[in-house]
């Protein structure tokens, strides 16, 4: 019986050990789990070391598919599609990752976020840099960008050879219909320079956009384009497929509604046109009968 009891007691004992190491092994793997997760996140954003990466796990069985209930985001800097953006915060739920490839590779890749809410802000520098480059392949130089309350205006220096001229755009930033924030040309500054205005408008219109939000892996809506001493400031939240949709038709009647009162207007401003030019053949015809019947007049009086 002592027998018994002795054996009994070190199996009891080795089960305990194996108890402890699968709890240790467990807190350890999720411990190493959420390091990858944290640095994918980093990665993903090329976040410093130093940004603050807070990773919120579900449940076991959660983790085990591949998912987690949410991660946030604060980092003073950050860069996204190679731009430069400041005061990043993004607070993501429902986010889906290859969990056996994470432990084989060392590196966790993110497939997918169920809803979110970003803020960020982009500077004038920042633009600067980012469109220099395409400005200057089409000949203009010393690219400028200011952003005001009331509008962005872009300008670089053209060569003619005889002088240099800074020629320009001014504009708004707006959501173009997906998730990207581009710059919609208003206006242009050509500054005495006799250039072909629609190469020109050409140049500006197709610079690279400004952000593209879809690299946070949700359709986004955006809140706010909001600017403000030298900065964008951008605001964010996920939507659904259906709220996509349902933005999409609302933006395509939107720009219908606009081409047609474009087109009203081109209408309206080609008949006011064509009225003046009838004005003046009927003022001109009346001055040369008016002067007919005075010479006449003066041969009666002959």
């Amino acid at each position: 019986m002592g027998c018994l009891n002795r054996v009994g007691g070190c199996v009891f004992g080795i089960l305990l050990l194996v108890a402890a190491a699968a709890v240790a092994l467990y807190i350890f793997g999720l411990s190493r789990l959420d390091g990858l997760l944290a640095d994918a996140v980093r990665r993903e954003f090329m976040l410093p070391p130093s940004s603050e990466v807070i990773i919120t796990r579900g449940t076991l069985l959660d983790t085990l598919q591949g998912s987690v209930k949410r991660f946030a985001v604060d980092s003073k800097e950050a860069k996204i599609n190679g731009l430069k953006v400041e005061d990043l915060e993004f607070l993501a739920e429902g986010i889906r990752f290859d969990l056996p490839r994470t432990f084989l590779t060392s590196q966790a890749v993110l497939t997918e976020v169920a809803n979110g809410q970003l803020k960020m802000k982009v500077s004038e520098q920042a633009l600067k840099e980012r469109w220099a480059g395409e400005l200057e392949s089409k000949g203009l130089s010393n690219v400028q960008v200011q952003l005001k309350p009331d509008g962005v205006a872009v300008s670089a220096v053209i060569d003619l050879k005889l002088a240099k001229v800074r020629v320009g755009a001014k504009g708004a930033l707006v959501v173009d219909g997906t998730d990207r924030v581009m710059l919609k040309v208003n206006a242009l500054e050509l500054g005495g320079a006799n250039l072909g205005i629609a190469q020109l408008k050409t140049a500006f219109s197709q610079l690279t956009p400004v952000i593209d939000l879809g690299v946070f892996k949700m359709s986004v809506a955006v809140d706010q384009l909001k600017l403000y001493n030298g900065y964008l400031r951008i605001e964010a939240h996920s939507i659904s497929l259906e709220e996509k949709l349902a933005l999409d038709r609302k933006r395509r009647a939107q720009e219908q509604a606009q081409q047609q009162a474009e087109t009203d207007q081109a209408a309206q401003d080609e008949q006011t046109a064509q009225d003046a030019q009838t004005k003046d053949a009927k003022s001109d015809s009346k001055v040369g009968a008016d002067a007919k019947t005075k010479n006449a007049a003066g041969d009666v009086g002959k």
